[in-house]
């Protein structure tokens, strides 16, 4: 199994994350032609942002995955302190 980036984010918009994972899929292919491979959305993986990637019909061997961090309060502490919130985390 192999996922060619987890949680893309920042820099990579969909647009260049649905160019960036194509062209990584048909070199994966080339040599792995029914391996699995698992990818998500840009924005970490956001499933809010699932309806912007853009799957292959003919490629049986895809599995979509999808990160849920809500409430971030609850989520994403993960250093002592004050929790962090949807305004300041960066995951």
């Amino acid at each position: 199994m192999f996922e060619i980036l987890n949680e893309p984010n920042q820099a990579v918009t969909p647009e260049l994350w649905n160019t960036l994972w194509h062209e990584s899929l048909a070199i994966i292919r080339a040599s792995n032609p029914s391996r699995n491979v698992v990818m998500g959305p840009a924005f970490w993986n956001g499933f809010e942002h699932l309806s912007e990637l853009n799957l292959p019909a003919d490629d049986q061997h895809i599995i979509v995955t999808f990160h849920y961090y809500h409430p971030m309060t609850f989520t994403i502490r993960v250093r002592p302190g004050p929790a962090r919130n949807s305004r300041n985390c960066r995951a």
